[in-house]
């Protein structure tokens, strides 16, 4: 199943900059939106950025 995933699957990179971000909602974990734009502080791995969310909780979240 895997590898039939990756065949179709695009890699994309996000440079510092905006970025729309898809957060839980609060009081409903399994239940998310879009929100933003944020900005991207830095890249942390292949996969996992650094976002600032100034107006949320955290003010530093790690997205996947």
């Amino acid at each position: 199943m895997k590898s039939l995933y990756d065949r179709q699957a695009e890699r994309c990179e996000y440079c510092p900059g905006q970025v729309l971000a898809l957060l839980p909602l609060v009081g409903s974990p399994f239940q998310a939106k879009f929100s933003g734009p944020y900005t991207v502080t830095c890249k942390v791995s292949d996969l996992n950025y650094l976002i600032s969310t100034p107006d949320q909780r955290k003010s530093v979240q790690l997205c996947h």
